[in-house]
């Protein structure tokens, strides 16, 4: 039943007009710190080619920074993948649909179809049903062909409800949150899955611990 309503157009659209007006509000309404480390300023103002790896739970304000330009986005298949993929156009983004295993061969087929000069892709290598804080999906492999760096990113926040999920989102509560928003030292070709899931983890550790933010990890 609830699968059914979830479907129907009006709950879409009245779905992603909520997601939309949340993310008005942290991005205006909550006071924001971005930290930059290595060339990654550099990179990310300067619009140049590379890959963004941000765990599930931690990748919703690379939607709303829009002085980064635009990026492509992996995003669920699923009915869920419908509100993402909306909001992400409204910021100037493109979505890319199969983050799924069902459906990972078509989101790499769309991957391999972007311009090396144009690949500027953003990727929840845990995503999109886990398991959490573990690399999947070829991010390593996609980096190195297309001789990127990948950049990792992670935030956290003083005031966040974090949800029971598999990903243990988290979601910063407007006007009184502080959220800090981490983009971590370049990462050239070189590095495996298991060094790339360590340096996301020690990352998104440290961001909570400076915000008191309390996860079960």
């Amino acid at each position: 039943m609830l699968k059914k309503v979830l479907k129907n157009k009006a709950v879409t659209y009245l779905i992603y007009w909520v997601i939309l007006l949340y993310m008005f509000l942290i991005l205006n309404f909550c006071r924001k710190k971005i930290v930059f480390k290595g060339k990654a300023e550099d990179i990310m103002l300067g619009r140049k080619p590379v890959i963004v790896a941000a765990w599930h739970s931690r990748f919703m304000p690379m939607v709303g920074l829009r002085q980064y330009g635009g990026f492509q986005a992996v995003t669920s298949a699923h009915n869920d993948g419908n509100y993402m993929q909306m909001a992400l156009e409204h910021y100037g983004h493109t979505a890319i649909r199969g983050s799924s295993r069902k459906h990972a061969q078509a989101a790499m087929r769309a991957i391999l179809k972007i311009k090396p000069e144009e690949m500027r892709l953003v990727i929840t290598p845990d995503g999109p049903i886990g398991p959490r804080f573990k690399v999947k999906g070829g991010l390593v492999k996609i980096a190195a062909r297309y001789k990127v760096p990948i950049i990792p990113m992670s935030y956290s926040a003083t005031h966040a409800i974090v949800l029971k999920t598999w990903d243990r989102f988290i979601i910063p509560i407007p006007f009184i949150s502080k959220i800090l928003i981490e983009f971590g030292h370049e990462i050239y070709e070189g590095v495996s899955d298991e060094e790339l899931e360590q340096i996301l983890l020690k990352q998104t550790k440290s961001l909570d611990k400076k915000c008191s933010l309390n996860v079960d990890y």
